[in-house]
């Protein structure tokens, strides 16, 4: 009697405890799993507010499958949203933050196409694909090195909702400087740094 009293006994402590475990897990269900089949080394990933404040960011070591465990529990309700930044493209994915739960909602993510500018001679190339076909602003900033008011807008140009955009901008031989290529789109903004 007693060895069955001690098995029961034994039996009630571990379903307790058990159960004790599994409600600590219920009250973490704000840990995101954040799972990308195919990435390369040298690549970011960035969770983001809705109001643009970078929330956690993480150079990317390895290229293959990438797996990363996010806790989510310190935010407050709201929207969010995880983007995987490559060389010419974001890929975002919506994320929603509510009472306990996270949503990661792969079904709703989509590829947002960063602009390529390249430079031969005195020429930049300037191309864009927008899939949402949100107009483009492309702005050429000039810093002569010998200017002392540092450096000035030359060039803006608004273009209207095309689906693919390829400008090539001629610069003058004889203005040798820095200047700054500025591409806008949407709510987002790209710039490189050329030398002519």
């Amino acid at each position: 009697m007693k060895k069955v009293f001690k098995t029961i006994f034994l039996f009630s402590l571990a379903f307790i405890l058990n159960a004790n475990v599994g409600y600590a897990d219920t009250e973490i269900t704000k840990r995101a799993k954040i799972v990308f089949e195919h990435v390369e080394a040298g690549q970011t990933l960035t969770l983001v507010s809705d109001l643009g404040q970078v929330l956690f960011k993480e150079k990317i070591s390895e290229s293959g499958k990438y797996v990363k465990f996010l806790d989510l529990s310190p935010l407050p309700n709201g929207s969010y949203r995880i983007e995987l930044d490559k060389t010419t493209e974001l890929t975002i994915i919506p994320v929603i933050v509510d009472n306990n739960t996270t949503e990661i909602n792969y079904d709703a993510a989509y590829v947002y196409n960063k602009p390529v500018i390249n430079v031969i001679n005195n020429t930049v190339y300037v191309s864009k694909i927008s899939s949402q076909q949100e107009p483009v602003t492309v702005k050429f900033y000039y810093d002569s090195a010998y200017s002392q008011s540092g450096e000035k807008l030359i060039f803006n140009e608004s273009i209207g909702e095309e689906y693919k955009i390829e400008r090539a901008y001629k610069l003058s031989e004889n203005e040798k400087g820095n200047y700054r290529v500025v591409v806008s789109s949407g709510d987002r903004t790209f710039s490189e740094n050329i030398k002519i």
